[in-house]
Formats: C-alpha cells, structure tokens, sequence
C-alpha cells in the first residue's frame, strides 16, 4: 500500500508537475514559432467550441492549486459558443491566464 507524501515531498511534487507543464508550453512556442518561421500557420486554424477548450485547461491548474486550495469556477456568460483560432496558441493563452489567476490569488 503506498504511503502518503509529507507535506515537503507534495510541495515537491507539486513544483515539479507546474514546472514541467511550463516546459511543456515551451515546447509548444518553439513549435508554434516553427510553423510560423514556415508560413504555414494559417493552416492549423479551425473553428473550435470554447467551452469544451476551457474544460480541457480547467485540469491543468491542479499543481498550481495544490496548496492555496481555490475554489475554481467558470462563468461563461457572454462568451462566444465557437471561435475561429489556432487550437494550440488559445490554449496556451488560456492556461497562462488561468495559472496566473491561480498564483496571484491569496484566497
């Protein structure tokens, strides 16, 4: 049966789930900027359902959360049902909001 980590080993942990989802985005920039350096860009832009794209981010705040213990919610009112976008650069752009929502946020 696996032991539960102590509170230095989860703060460990944690740090190392948020950093190597910051690499990830890395990644995903140098990637982005290749396809671009390519002229190819436009390509990859589709329509995609917002909300569901949200929901897709919403998971990936968990390392950031681990500690503060935020209650997360999202208000979609006003948003757009559809937009037209890379899939890749709006997630990015949404996680970075998120995950700074989540790190500036005391309580």
């Amino acid at each position: 049966m696996p032991e539960e980590l102590g509170p230095d080993a989860r703060e460990i942990v944690a740090r190392i789930n948020a950093n190597s989802h910051d690499l990830a985005q890395t990644i995903e920039n140098v990637l982005d900027f290749a396809v671009f350096s390519a002229k190819a860009e436009s390509v990859f832009e589709e329509e995609i359902e917002l909300a569901e794209l949200v929901a897709q981010v919403i998971p990936g705040l968990d390392a950031a959360n681990a500690e503060k213990h935020l209650a997360i919610s999202v208000d979609m009112g006003g948003a757009p049902t559809l937009v037209r976008s890379r899939r890749r650069a709006l997630r990015a752009i949404l996680s970075n909001l998120a995950s700074n929502a989540v790190k500036f946020t005391e309580r």
